[in-house]
Formats: C-alpha cells, sequence, structure tokens
C-alpha cells in the first residue's frame, strides 16, 4: 500500500513529465479543427442529406457521432475534403471486428486496385489526397478502416495482435472480385498491416508504396518503459499535439475529427513491440516497395526502419523528403511526395536506388 502511494505520488511529480510527452510523441500526433462540425449524436440530419447506408451501432464506436457520419453524407465528403470523388463505403465481418471499407473508383476503366491502409489514430478519410492522385492515375482505390478507428468496431485504437490488421486487410481484398493487378499503399501503422498480411498471404500485390513506415516507434526505449511503468498507474494518455505535421489546416483538421480517438491505450504499444519481434523473422518479400520518408519525422524511428524494410523488400527504392514530418501530403514539402507517387501509380514502380 505504501509503495502505491508513492508511485502514484512520484506520478503526479515533475519526473513523468519528460516521458509522458515522450510517449505521447510517438502516436500520430497531427490533430486539427476547423471545418463544417459533424452532426451530434442524437441531431437531426440536415434536410436532403442521405439515410444511405448507415453503420450498424457497434461499427460506429466513435463517441457523440451521429450514425449517419459516413460516406454516403456529402457533409461528411465536404469535412474530409472528399468532393469531386465517387467514394461508397460497406461493412464486413473480420474475427469479432465489423470492419469498413471505401471504394474509390476512377471515372474509367480501372488499370488496378491500390488497397490503402492508414496510420494509428486515424482513417481512410484522412488519406484524401493520396486517394485523389491514384484515382487521377485511374486506380480504384479501396481503403479500409483498421479495426478500433474510423467507421469500424472495437475498442478505439486497441488491438493485441498487429496480425488482426493484416487479417482485417486480407478479408476486404476477398470481399470482392476487385479489378486487377493489386498493389498496395500504407501509410505508417498501415504499412506494417501490409506487411502482416504479405507474411500471411505472400504473392497477392506488385508493388507497395509506403509513407513513414512505422516498425519501431521514435524514442522507442522512452516507450517501453512509458508503457512498461505509466501503463500500470495509467492505461491510457490523451492523443493529440502538432510534431506531426507542418499543415496548420491539417492540424485543425484532426483536432476536429470526430473519428479521431481523444485517448490511446499504452497497451497499444505491447502489440507494437510484438509486430517488432515477429517482422525479423519475414520475408524477403516479392512485391517492389517505394517508400518515401521525412526527415523531420519524430513519430517513427526512420533510421532504424528503413534499414530492416529494406533488407525485406530486395526490389526498394527509398526516397528521404528533407525537412518534412510524418505527414507527408500534408506537408509544405509536399510536391516531392506528390510526384512520387503520381510516378509509382503510373507504372508500378520508381527508379531503384
Amino acid at each position: 500500500m505504501e509503495t502505491t502511494r508513492r508511485l502514484k505520488v512520484m506520478a503526479q511529480g515533475g519526473w513523468t513529465k519528460p516521458l509522458v510527452s515522450a510517449v505521447s510523441l510517438l502516436v500520430l500526433l497531427g490533430a486539427q479543427s476547423g471545418a463544417e462540425a459533424p452532426p451530434a449524436a442524437g441531431a437531426r440530419p440536415a434536410a436532403g442529406a442521405p439515410s444511405a447506408h448507415s453503420a450498424p451501432a457497434e461499427a460506429t464506436q466513435a463517441e457523440g457521432v451521429h450514425p449517419e457520419w459516413n460516406p454516403h453524407n456529402p457533409a461528411f465528403r465536404a469535412f474530409y475534403g472528399g468532393g469531386g470523388l465517387y467514394w461508397s463505403w460497406e461493412i464486413l465481418r473480420s474475427g469479432e471486428y465489423e470492419i469498413a471499407y471505401h471504394i474509390f473508383p476512377p471515372r474509367d476503366q480501372p488499370r488496378g486496385t491500390v488497397f490503402l491502409v492508414h496510420g494509428f489514430l486515424e482513417h481512410t478519410a484522412l488519406t484524401i489526397p493520396s486517394v485523389r492522385i491514384l484515382v487521377d492515375a485511374g486506380w480504384e482505390v479501396v481503403g479500409i478502416d483498421l479495426p478500433g478507428h474510423g467507421l469500424s468496431s472495437g475498442p478505439r485504437a486497441t488491438i493485441d495482435d498487429f496480425a488482426t490488421y493484416g487479417r482485417a486487410l486480407l478479408a476486404v481484398e476477398g470481399a470482392n472480385d476487385w479489378p486487377r493487378p493489386w498493389r498496395g499503399y500504407g501509410h505508417s501503422t498501415g504499412c506494417a498491416a501490409l506487411v502482416e498480411a504479405e507474411a500471411l498471404a505472400p504473392g497477392r500485390l506488385d508493388s507497395l508504396f509506403f509513407e513513414a513506415p512505422l516498425v519501431r516507434s521514435w524514442a522507442w526505449g522512452a516507450s517501453v518503459f512509458g508503457y512498461t511503468v505509466l501503463g500500470w498507474l495509467n492505461p491510457s494518455l490523451p492523443s493529440g499535439g502538432r510534431g506531426s505535421s507542418r499543415d496548420p489546416a491539417f492540424v485543425r483538421l484532426m483536432e476536429g475529427d470526430p473519428l479521431r480517438p481523444r485517448h490511446f491505450p499504452l497497451s497499444w504499444f505491447k502489440a507494437l513491440e510484438g509486430f517488432q519481434g515477429e517482422i525479423k523473422t519475414m520475408g524477403p518479400f516479392a512485391p517492389s516497395l517505394t517508400l518515401i520518408q521525412g526527415g523531420d519525422d519524430r513519430v517513427v524511428d526512420a533510421a532504424y526502419n528503413l534499414p530492416l524494410l529494406a533488407s525485406l523488400f530486395p526490389k526498394h527504392s527509398i526516397h528521404m523528403i528533407p525537412g518534412a514530418r510524418h505527414y507527408l501530403f500534408r506537408d509544405p514539402a509536399r510536391g516531392q511526395a506528390e510526384s512520387i507517387l503520381a510516378a509509382w501509380a503510373s507504372d508500378g514502380e520508381s527508379p531503384l536506388d
């Protein structure tokens, strides 16, 4: 009892503040508000708003979000910048989860399908700039909301095993006769999901595009200590922070995003630690890999991650973007990222390093 009291007193003191800050920076910090606010739970939808495909109660887990806050609602598309895109969504079962997936077809016959996977604390609607580039290049884009994220079910931002992310992606791939060839696009944790899926079912995808991929997060030693010690005293921390994007408009968007979890469980780092052990036993993988990484990213440990991923994907091209942070398509230096993605979308490859 006395030990518990002393620990709690210390946790209230100043020595934990740098540690909490370090751990908080590891989550996809970005955050924003601004733009039209979505309807509150229980509010009547605007006149003319489609009743559309409302998510089942267990699938819309974000607290306070109206059940019609989904891509069939024009206000939803406007809030996330999806104007001009044809955007539909569906739900399927993967294990214990109801998984939402978003479909963005091109105007003409698709040249194939890109399966897109977002990062931690995010969802497909936040990847619209990348979606536009891929759709404009003629690809059908199928974006998955990972378990515990976006319009998918599950405790918010919670997972026991990263393989669950991979299995959810495979379930979406098997949901339809999607146009071939197939390729994959991931941001941060979404890259880990693609790696897990490739390990579970190799040979499905021709080529991959990784944006700021996650294997080990920045300041990893502080994170391990944080979830080991602070997780016992306080199992979750507030999400947020502005260190992962230099774009004020994107920061405001994320701060006002009703689908963004306001807290994240420290136990998530345990699952990430498990993934780090597993990935060392994987590969090599056949798909070619194009990878972009911001030089000022303080969310992922690029110095550790990039050599490891290069060893797993013998056919790789790695592009460092000086000064850019974690969200490369929401950064003042986005032009370089856009050019690299457009080249990849044109032929599925980029010049190999």
